[in-house]
């Protein structure tokens, strides 16, 4: 299952994916909302009940993969430069 959210200046797309040994991942995807052009080398952290669990950067697609995490709720906010930072919250894994 893909999601895909809006916000004032950037987009996130999450795909959620289980592995054999009971741990997830978060795919995010970061694109400017105007344009639709995607931002390589956003920062990324994931949060477990205010606790930092995983952090990346995207890559020259705008692309990432938060894991490995294990099955919970999470809240993911990405940092790029020029722009505000987003977060969002009740991602589950």
């Amino acid at each position: 299952m893909i999601k895909k959210l809006l916000f004032p200046l950037v987009m996130f797309a999450f795909l959620g994916i289980k592995s054999q040994n009971n741990t997830g991942a978060i795919k995010v995807t970061i694109k400017d909302k105007t344009t639709g052009e995607t931002l390589p080398f956003a920062s990324v952290v994931a949060y477990s009940k205010g606790v930092q669990v995983a952090g990346t950067t995207t890559d020259m697609n705008g692309e990432c993969f938060l894991k490995p995490l294990p099955p919970g709720t999470y809240e993911v906010k990405a940092v790029y430069v020029g722009y505000q930072p987003k977060e969002l919250k009740g991602i589950l894994v």
